[in-house]
This record gives structure tokens, C-alpha cells and sequence, in this order.
């Protein structure tokens, strides 16, 4: 039974007591990548992301929320990273900045089956809605308006 939340806004996730440990290994402090509910019944987001310098799966920074605002990309193709594709997760991705960044899997996860080390292009002010049927796998349109 859950007796509250363990909440974590500057590191982007949210989740029930009990339930960390049952996704964690009894972690406390891992996070948990699985769509959570705010106390507020809203998913979690963070709308203030800076996107790594110089781009590349390996130094990018890994998104922590469902619904993300990458807003800074200073030079085109700094890079933001996707959680681990399990299935029934979501990731919502706005780049509100002036200049494309690219987006990578974690680990060898795909994204619309591009080998995770290639990524793929989030254009300036575009929104990608991404999710996972197939564990390794994020699909879904890029580059919306």
C-alpha cells in the first residue's frame, strides 16, 4: 500500500514508496524510468534541459521525465539521451531552442531503428513523441509542429 510519494523534481521522476524498491533492486536512490504519477495525478516533466556540448551518445545527458523542454542547445547537434526503452514508456521531447539537437538510445536501444550510436535529428522548435512496444526500441514521429 502506498503511503506517499518520494519525490525527486530536480532529477526529474517521481515515485510511490514501495514501489522504488521493487524496480530498483532496492535501490532507494535509483531512479525509477517508468511513467509515475505527481501527488498532483499530472506525469513529470522538466522544462529546463541543456542539451551536451559537442554531441554524441557517450557525454549526453540523459533525460529523467516523461514530458521534457530541452532548452538550451547552444551549437546544432548537441545531444540529450532517452532513458532505457522498456515497454509502456513514453518520452515527450520539445527543442524550443533556435538550433537542432540530436537525440540517442541508452545503451544499444534504437530509436525508429536507428543504430543508437547515429541518433537522430530533433529539428529547432520541434516536439518528437516517442514510446516502447519492444523493449530496445523507441518509436514514433519526430519533428512534429
Amino acid at each position: 500500500m502506498t503511503t506517499g510519494f518520494t519525490n525527486d523534481y530536480a532529477n526529474g521522476y517521481v515515485s510511490a514508496d514501495g514501489f522504488v524498491g521493487a524496480l530498483t533492486n532496492g535501490n532507494p536512490n535509483a531512479p525509477v524510468y517508468a511513467p509515475a504519477l505527481l501527488p498532483n495525478g499530472l506525469f513529470n516533466e522538466t522544462g529546463t534541459v541543456t542539451a551536451t556540448a559537442g554531441g554524441g551518445q557517450t557525454n549526453a545527458v540523459l533525460l529523467t521525465a516523461q514530458y521534457t523542454n530541452v532548452n538550451v542547445v547552444a551549437t546544432a547537434n548537441d545531444s540529450v539521451k532517452l532513458p532505457p526503452a522498456t515497454v509502456g514508456s513514453f518520452q515527450v521531447i520539445t527543442n524550443s531552442t533556435s538550433n537542432s539537437c540530436q537525440m540517442f538510445g541508452s545503451g544499444t536501444d534504437t530509436l525508429n531503428g536507428v543504430a543508437t550510436g547515429t541518433g537522430q535529428a530533433l529539428a529547432a522548435g520541434k516536439t518528437a513523441m516517442l514510446s516502447c512496444y519492444v523493449a530496445g526500441n523507441w518509436v514514433g514521429p519526430i519533428a512534429l509542429a
